[in-house]
């Protein structure tokens, strides 16, 4: 009876030890809509620029989405420097280089003071999935040949999707954004992916 429970509890352990096989089959653009549609989170780790007028910025990223929730790290050239960056709808909170813990106002003046502005982030998760941000209608959008996004402006942002990587998922191989350039006026936020992770929770 002791070996029977004994075997039993192996192969619940083993079963949970089993992981969804990923496949590089290319999805089709509903299949990829869908999939964006439903997604929990994700992480990315790339490295990022930006420039606001004469001023400009360079950092490694790291990017962890939870639902509304983002949050970002940010570091200099070899690892000089650095800030944490976490936003929900209606809250920002900033942990700075020294360790300061800021919030809100202090929290969107050490952002403003580090990257010249303060990016559109509500709408920044959706945009780096290639897909719009809801709640306002594109004022410009061009589609590629199998009908994804590759060029729009939404928010007076202009958002270009210069290279895009094959990302596999369990559902099939996700076309996303490799590098992505975000304009407005003398303002610019250009992201480079080194690294997609969809099942980040």
């Amino acid at each position: 009876m002791r070996r029977g429970v004994a075997g039993l509890a192996c192969l619940l352990l083993l079963a949970g030890c089993v992981t969804q096989k990923l496949s590089r089959e290319p999805l089709s653009s509903t299949a990829q809509a869908e999939l964006l549609a439903g997604l929990p989170g994700f992480r990315l780790d790339g490295r990022t620029s930006v420039q606001a007028g004469e001023e400009g910025f360079q950092a490694s990223v790291s990017w962890q989405q939870r639902a509304a929730e983002t949050r970002l790290k940010l570091s200099g050239p070899l690892g000089a420097g650095g800030l944490t960056v976490v936003y929900a709808p209606g809250s920002l909170r900033v942990t700075n280089s020294r360790g300061q813990d800021l919030r809100d106002a202090e929290a969107e003046s050490a952002v403003r003071a580090e990257l010249g502005f303060v990016p559109p982030f509500d709408a920044l998760r959706f945009w780096m999935l290639g897909m719009l941000a809801p709640g306002e209608a594109p004022e410009a959008q061009q589609l590629d040949e199998a009908g994804r996004v590759s060029e729009m402006t939404q928010q007076q942002w202009r958002i270009q999707y210069d290279r895009w990587m094959n990302v596999p998922t369990p559902a099939g191989a996700a076309r996303l954004p490799q590098r992505v350039t975000v304009t407005r006026a003398d303002l610019r936020l250009r992201l480079f992916v080194d690294r997609w992770n969809l099942k980040a929770r």
